[in-house]
């Protein structure tokens, strides 16, 4: 499954295995349903 972006508001909920702030967005790197999907969420 090819990694994609997601942009949401607050969707720090299910899962967050790290964390990093690039260009005032955190880019979190989830590990959901055996699938790793990067969400970006805006500060």
């Amino acid at each position: 499954m090819p990694q994609r972006p997601v942009f949401r508001k607050d969707y720090v909920r299910k899962c967050t295995e790290k964390s990093y702030s690039i260009f005032e967005k955190i880019i979190l790197y989830c590990q959901c349903d055996g699938g790793n999907d990067i969400f970006l969420v805006e500060l």
